[in-house]
């Protein structure tokens, strides 16, 4: 017999997005409830490694990605739509050699 244990999330237990600088491991959040400040990404805080450079599409795609979450959640949450589904995110089961 097999045994497979998913785990799913919703939205609104989405806080905010995490990113991880590549070089030297500092660590930032920016949580969905505050402004976002895009072009901050650009450069690590800590190291200044590059992290996206100016203008590019993948600062324009976080945005997006951060304002399609906080819009979805609250339209889910009775924000002027009543949904006839629920909506959660499968995610990725924890093994014992994965890293953050």
């Amino acid at each position: 017999m097999t045994i497979q244990a998913k785990r799913f999330m919703e939205l609104s237990d989405i806080l905010g997005m995490r990113l991880r600088c590549n070089e030297c491991s500092t660590e930032i959040l920016v949580p969905f409830d505050r402004e976002i400040r895009v072009k901050k990404f650009r450069t690590c805080p800590h190291c200044n490694a590059a992290w996206t450079t100016n203008g590019t599409s993948i600062e324009n795609a976080i945005e997006e990605a951060m304002q399609t979450v906080r819009v979805l959640a609250n339209l889910l949450q009775g924000g002027g739509f009543r949904a006839g589904f629920s909506l959660t995110l499968e995610i990725k089961p924890e093994t014992c050699d994965d890293k953050d």
